[in-house]
């Protein structure tokens, strides 16, 4: 009986997950004008000026050091300017406390992965998976950011899918920008389904347990033509037998971004 009760009395006293603030519990709690200053740093963060947003949240915390969605969106905007040590010594303790809040975990995630701590990346994209499976990631989520790694005076944006999407089917997602922030090339680990019979014929035993072709892909808007019309030029730069593993995915992506692969193929169509 005595084991019966000091068990009860545990199980009674145990701290519950804490809850995830959103947006609105933020809002209701702020001042008019930290409202103001809010609502300059969201404006500043959609138009993509994470320098500006950066600072305007980093003073919000100062007089609100505990509030956690303030912290993340610190957080994301250090990530996008490169200050990894205040994003990681940031997000680290809200991941830790709440393992279900799917943006700590994304962007602890990237923290893993931009300081090159590839176990703790790898860990963090399986439970983002989990979480994904679970529902607790925003309903329509589709991907989500793993790292930027800087090429010289462009930088490449690499993101993996929770779950392939369109209708060729991607599982992972680069796009290249240079030193303004303009797009110069999207890449994409593809599996089409049209593409799988002819496959499966030549891999009978790969395609019996599950395996796929994938296609290393590419995707660049061109400037207007002579005609004023806009074009968009598809590139395949590479065949590959079975999903390849992130690390390996990593390196294809940053080959490609740095012309070290030639695309085996390419076409050109007018954008609608």
């Amino acid at each position: 009986m005595v084991a019966t009760l000091a068990t009860s009395s545990a199980q009674a006293v145990a701290p519950a997950a804490p809850a995830i603030e959103s947006q609105d519990d933020l809002l209701a709690s702020l001042t008019a004008e930290q409202k103001q200053q809010f609502g300059a740093g969201t404006k500043a963060y959609l138009e993509h000026r994470y320098a500006d947003a950066f600072a305007i949240f980093k003073s919000l915390l100062q007089a609100r050091p505990l509030d956690t969605f303030l912290a993340k969106y610190a957080t994301e905007c250090a990530l996008n300017i490169g200050d990894i040590a205040f994003a990681k010594a940031t997000v680290t303790p809200i991941a830790q406390a709440a393992p279900d809040d799917w943006q700590a975990a994304a962007m602890l995630t990237r923290v893993c992965a931009e300081t090159g701590d590839d176990p703790c990346r790898d860990a963090g994209m399986l439970h983002l998976l989990d979480l994904q499976h679970r529902g607790l990631v925003r309903k329509g989520m589709r991907e989500y950011v793993v790292e930027r790694i800087k090429l010289n005076e462009n930088s490449l944006v690499i993101s993996s899918s929770f779950t392939p999407y369109s209708t060729y089917n991607v599982y992972g997602f680069a796009e290249m920008f240079n030193s303004k922030g303009e797009s110069l090339l999207h890449i994409t680990l593809e599996s089409n389904d049209l593409e799988q019979s002819s496959w499966a014929k030549h891999h009978p035993k790969e395609s019996a347990a599950g395996g796929r072709m994938f296609t290393l892909d590419g995707y660049r808007t061109n400037l207007p033509n002579a005609a004023g019309q806009r074009t968009q030029t598809h590139f395949t730069f590479k065949f590959l037998d079975g999903q390849p593993a992130y690390p390996v995915l990593r390196a294809e992506f940053i080959k490609i971004a740095n012309g070290e692969t030639k695309p085996v193929s390419s076409s050109s169509y007018p954008l609608q």
